[in-house]
Order: structure tokens, then C-alpha cells, then sequence
């Protein structure tokens, strides 16, 4: 498979670049100033501006599913927005988004009350990400929202849990190195089409 992963340099897209490698995956690594990553032949990289959707569909050339894992405050939003055209120019269908645990309100309604009632003290820190889980709700696309719990960088894989499980908690946490193994893994299986997903240790 050929990916498009936007946000390779950041603090789980470089974890997610690495699971993909592994695994045999061709990768675009795409970064504002195309930062060399890994030197693996499996890796393609890239420097996009985000606000030109032509520089963005030369990011995607050939590719078969796009990956998206910057997140947040700033401008993220218009540049998601502008990668979910460039899909459809390509005629690209596979996305997935990762987020943050509770940032969609359709996906709010899998929480109990109080974990509910929880989140509402940190929705000035969700920054865009609301905007972004509409965006790919919207848009059309074969799309996968991933929603982990609080990221560490604990090293080694352990097991998880994700989709529908009870104790779904904001307070939980998830190793970067298990949300990239669900993100490469999720895209292999073709699973959770059209669906947010909540994922925790």
C-alpha cells in the first residue's frame, strides 16, 4: 500500500511512519519543509504548503490512503480541509484522522454522563479538532476518526482496547507505539469505515 501521511514529523507521526516501514507500506512523508525522517527506501519525502491544493495533490500521486495526524489549535483546520479536496481531485476515497479523545459530539454520545460532563472544562483546549471531525464526517470519504485517550512515550507494544468497550476514559492512556500499530493496522483491515473511534490501554 502506498500512504500519504501528513504530519510525519510530529510526535506520533513519527511513530506511525515507523509502523508503516515495518510493515512493508510505501510512505510519502509530508512535513511543511519536507524534514528528512527516515532513510529507508520505503520513504518518500515531501514538503507541502498546506494552503495550495495543487502542491497537495502532489503529496497524494499515487497514493491509496491518506493518513492525517497533526492536530489542534492554529490553522489545521483549513488544512484539513484542503487535504479532503485534494483527495477528491485525486479520487483518493481511504482517510484516516486522528483527534483527541471526545472531540467529536456524535462520539461524545458512547460516554456516560459524567465522562461527559468531564470533558466540558477541556473543550478550549480541542483547538480545531471539532471542526476537523466534521470536516471528515462530511466530506464523503472512506474515513476513520481515531480518538486515543492521553498519549505517552512508554516504549514497548502492549494490549489495548478500542471501538466499543465499557470504562471509556479521558483520564486513561494509550503508548504512541500502540496508537500507531491500531492507525497502520486499522488501514490494513479496512475497518471502522464512517466511524470515530475511541482507543485506550
Amino acid at each position: 500500500m502506498k500512504i500519504t501521511l501528513f504530519g510525519a514529523s510530529g510526535t506520533v507521526g513519527t511513530y506511525v511512519l515507523e509502523e508503516a516501514i515495518s510493515r512493508g507500506h510505501h510512505v510519502v512523508a509530508a512535513t511543511r519543509r519536507g524534514k528528512t525522517l527516515s532513510t529507508h527506501p520505503l520513504v518518500k519525502h515531501i514538503a507541502v504548503n498546506y494552503d495550495d491544493i495543487s502542491d497537495i495533490e502532489l503529496a497524494l500521486a499515487n497514493s491509496d490512503a491518506v493518513i492525517i495526524v497533526f492536530a489542534g489549535s492554529g490553522r489545521v483546520a483549513k488544512s484539513t480541509a484542503n487535504i479532503i479536496q485534494a483527495m477528491k481531485n485525486q479520487h483518493i476515497k481511504r482517510l484516516e484522522l486522528l483527534t483527541a479523545f471526545g472531540t467529536s459530539p456524535e462520539a461524545r454520545k458512547q460516554l456516560g454522563i459524567l465522562t461527559r460532563l468531564a470533558l466540558i472544562p477541556f473543550s478550549p483546549w480541542f483547538g480545531d479538532m471539532p471542526k476537523q471531525n466534521k470536516m471528515a464526517s462530511e466530506s464523503g470519504l472512506d474515513y476513520t476518526i481515531v480518538m486515543p485517550s492521553w498519549i505517552t512515550y512508554e516504549e514497548g507494544k502492549t494490549s489495548y482496547k478500542h471501538g466499543d468497550f465499557k470504562g471509556k476514559s479521558a483520564i486513561s492512556k494509550i503508548r504512541r507505539v500502540n496508537l500507531a500499530y491500531f492507525i497502520i493496522n486499522n488501514l490494513e483491515q479496512n475497518a471502522y469505515i464512517g466511524e470515530s473511534v475511541y482507543i485506550q490501554e
